[in-house]
């Protein structure tokens, strides 16, 4: 799979510098609902949160390469009990990623342009475990923290609808998938929804 990707990538990146139109650079703010899934090899946890993303690239044509840097946060919260104690989590993961992306817009004569992407690069992901432990009474005795942070391979997959505002500036509304590896034993991936805006210069 990733090497498939960084194929994909890197065919459609050297079509686009190929491209005989004029190249336009681009900058792109997006902001996004996330839906965050951990996965520990036994059972599953979804967590939602909003990622921000700023980009900056150029357009050849209808294939359009960019640099992405994108963050989220997201806590998951659990409580564990006995009959002496009671013990509160809060996990909170953080991931900053530098991407690479390669977008291919589908012409259809009007101000409305669908388009499909791919994109890889690394992700910075941090996870810090926080546990509050109380006695049976809910009477707080204190406190246990750890933090990770790792460096991955990162992959995505993206698919949107861009509406032309005027000669520079477009809407856009999208999806996108993210694999952000493996942290710390947990599979950590994203599903996606953005709004933003397009700037053409």
């Amino acid at each position: 799979m990733q090497k498939a990707l960084i194929l994909t990538v890197a065919v459609l990146t050297v079509l686009s510098c190929k491209s005989e139109a004029m190249i336009r650079p681009y900058a792109s703010a997006k902001l996004a609902y996330t839906d965050l899934k951990i996965d520990n090899g036994v059972s599953d946890d979804n967590e939602d949160g909003i990622s921000f993303s700023v980009s900056y690239g150029a357009s050849f044509n209808t294939i359009r390469t960019e640099f992405e840097l994108s963050r989220v946060s997201v806590d998951f919260k659990y409580e564990y009990s006995d009959a002496s104690y009671i013990v509160r989590e809060k996990d909170t993961l953080t991931n900053t990623s530098f991407m690479v992306n390669t977008f291919m817009d589908i012409p259809t004569k009007s101000i409305v342009i669908p388009y499909l992407g791919v994109g890889i690069g690394v992700g910075v992901n941090s996870v810090d475990v926080g546990l509050s432990v109380y006695d049976s009474s809910d009477t707080y005795l204190g406190k246990i923290s750890a933090d990770a942070t790792k460096s991955k391979f990162t992959y995505q997959a993206m698919a949107g609808i861009a509406f032309e505002l005027d000669r520079n500036f477009d809407f856009d509304v999208g999806y996108k998938y993210v694999n952000y590896g493996n942290i710390e034993g947990l599979k950590a991936s994203a599903n996606n929804i953005s709004v933003g805006i397009r700037y053409n210069f």
